[in-house]
């Protein structure tokens, strides 16, 4: 599971998590948490609070950026996150390992392999934007790999990936950054160029004009007209896709 959504989706998650596998009791084998954003972790948390009893969690993957590292105007942001999600989901599954991501590593899920292809050490104590602390992964599964770049949006973390990567990011799915908000995601998305697109995306941002106004969304747009690419867009409902 990538990070867990707001607090009305722990349902979701635990539907889905019987649905796939078969059981009344599911296995999460590894769980990976993106950034301290409520719309990310709060979910998890409920997750947590609800569930905790039902479901068997082995592992949690992150690496979250210290306190200090956001100013104290984007404290009302991360507060609850660091306060009690964080904290509340750990005690709520104690027998989970957890486990500090870096840049570089691979680690195996079952059949799926996962590579960090970025996390907010690389700006080593500046101070950064929540969304730029994001955990960047790859996961390679049935032949396919899918890009999860979270809510990465700046210019300067995105031109690092480009720099470090470049064509080697190439992947089958790519999960669009920052749900196409604001982002200069651009620097490395040609490197990825992927078949398919998936657009997470709630309703009435998609009814918003300045949702239309920003460079990445406008080259999406542009690609899905065109039929460049095969995009799967979520707008407040659940998309399942085999691979």
């Amino acid at each position: 599971v990538v990070d867990g959504g707001y607090d009305r989706n722990a349902v979701d998650i635990i539907a889905k998590a019987k649905e796939l596998s078969g059981l009344d009791v599911p296995v999460i084998d590894a769980w990976i948490l993106t950034h301290p954003h409520f719309d990310h972790t709060a979910g998890v948390y409920q997750f947590a609070t609800r569930y905790a009893n039902k479901v068997t969690v082995k592992n949690f993957v992150m690496n979250m950026a210290a306190g200090h590292r956001f100013h104290m105007k984007l404290w009302y942001e991360i507060s609850a996150n660091y306060a009690c999600w964080i904290a509340g989901t750990l005690c709520a599954f104690p027998e989970a390992k957890v486990w500090k991501a870096h840049t570089g590593q691979t680690f195996s899920v079952g059949d799926a392999r996962v590579e960090v292809l970025y996390t907010q050490e690389e700006f080593h104590g500046v101070e950064m934007p929540v969304n730029d602390t994001s955990l960047v992964t790859r996961v390679f599964l049935s032949g396919k790999s899918l890009i999860f770049p979270a809510d990465i949006s700046g210019a300067e973390e995105c031109q690092w990936i480009h720099d470090i990567y470049g064509t080697y990011l190439k992947s089958d799915y790519y999960q669009i950054a920052h749900h196409a908000w604001d982002t200069d995601v651009l620097r490395f998305y040609y490197d990825i160029d992927p078949e398919h697109m998936l657009w997470p995306l709630r309703a009435r941002d998609w009814d918003r004009e300045t949702m239309w106004t920003f460079p990445a969304t406008k080259v999406y747009v542009e690609e899905m007209n065109a039929g460049k690419r095969i995009f799967h867009i979520a707008r407040g409902e659940n998309i399942t896709l085999p691979l």
